[in-house]
């Protein structure tokens, strides 16, 4: 059900994008909204994708560091889901 909160708030933004009032921005201020874009949509993410990751029994090797561990569990995933 992580998924559900993922979307709700996607439509929220869409949604206050979409209605919200037109003000004009600095280049500045476009880039920090931007950039505290992208640090949510990382930080909502990488929770779904360690949820994802360590649902599935996927022998990776142990002595990977943490991202590439991660990474190796995701990818295994998404090769499983697909064949």
């Amino acid at each position: 059900m992580p998924f559900v909160a993922t979307m709700t708030m996607g439509m929220a933004f869409f949604m206050l994008a979409l209605f919200g009032p037109r003000e004009p921005l600095t280049p500045r201020a476009f880039w920090l909204r931007i950039g505290a874009m992208l640090g949510f949509f990382a930080l909502s993410a990488y929770g779904q994708y360690a949820i994802i990751a360590t649902d599935l029994a996927v022998e990776v090797p142990a002595n990977l560091p943490p991202m590439a561990y991660l990474a190796a569990l995701v990818t295994h995933t998404v090769i499983e889901a697909i064949t």
